[in-house]
């Protein structure tokens, strides 16, 4: 899925167990049309996933604690990471669209040129 996703979609990653966390994942389903509007796409993953977990358990330098939601843009730079307390879906889409607003490879430049 990531490597599907890379050079085509941005990432929401939604880490953690509990309330929050399905709270979230579920809210974003329910926005999925916006979600992809966006071109982005949502993976949640849970602590049991070892791979996961010890992927971002490097790249953080230790132990993660609490839930956390990373957006990415296409080509997977991290734009925003939530650690503890996740946002709300609209908030999260929000940062989805200021990728791809950002995004200087994702629209045809401006002709003719000002």
């Amino acid at each position: 899925m990531l490597s599907e996703a890379r050079g085509a979609r941005s990432l929401l990653l939604v880490y953690g167990g509990g309330e929050q966390v399905a709270s979230l994942l579920e809210e974003l389903e329910k926005r999925r049309a916006e979600v992809e509007a966006e071109q982005a796409v949502v993976i949640g993953a849970s602590p049991e996933d070892r791979s996961v977990r010890s992927a971002l358990e490097a790249q953080n330098g230790g132990a993660i604690e609490g839930p956390l939601a990373i957006v990415t843009d296409r080509f997977g730079e991290i734009i925003h990471i939530w650690q503890g307390a996740l946002p709300d879906a609209g908030a999260a889409i929000h940062m989805l669209q200021y990728v791809t607003i950002r995004c200087e490879e994702c629209f045809p430049p401006e002709w003719p040129p000002l």
